[in-house]
């Protein structure tokens, strides 16, 4: 038996001035519910603390939404720079495909103003010349 309990009947008994076994035993039993009963009552929820139970899980998953937003929020910042990195990687290799294309071009020119030239490949002095002037003409060597 607990202290408390103890201290319980022994007031009660001395109050009532009977000290008899069966009053230690009705006190006792009357101790008990009334333990039960107070701990029910403080068990069960107020009607002010139903609202904040809600309030704080809400909050709990308002918090776990926000880490979420962040962590979407950081892959997006991720996903944006690496697109532009591509973008301009690709524009790069536009601009050299372009210049090559340009160069080659040139190139074919040349060769086909240097083929349309050549009438004798066994006159080298004929073929020099032909190189030569096409090289002039275009303008690189």
């Amino acid at each position: 038996m607990s202290e408390l309990k103890e201290k319980y009947i022994q007031f009660c008994c001395d109050f009532y001035n009977e000290h008899a076994p069966e009053d230690k035993l009705w006190f006792g039993r009357m101790y008990d519910e009334c333990l039960q009963e107070h701990n029910k009552r403080n068990s069960t929820m107020y009607r002010w603390q139903f609202p904040l139970m809600i309030l704080k899980d809400q909050e709990a998953k308002i918090k776990e939404l926000k880490a979420q937003l962040n962590n979407m929020e950081q892959c997006y910042i991720q996903l944006k720079q690496e697109h532009n990195e591509l973008i301009a990687f690709n524009t790069e290799i536009d601009r050299k495909q372009k210049v090559a294309e340009k160069t080659a071009e040139k190139y074919k020119s040349k060769v086909s103003m240097i083929a349309d030239l050549l009438r004798d490949p066994l006159d080298i002095e004929m073929t020099l010349k032909a190189i030569t002037t096409v090289i002039r003409q275009v303008g690189e060597w």
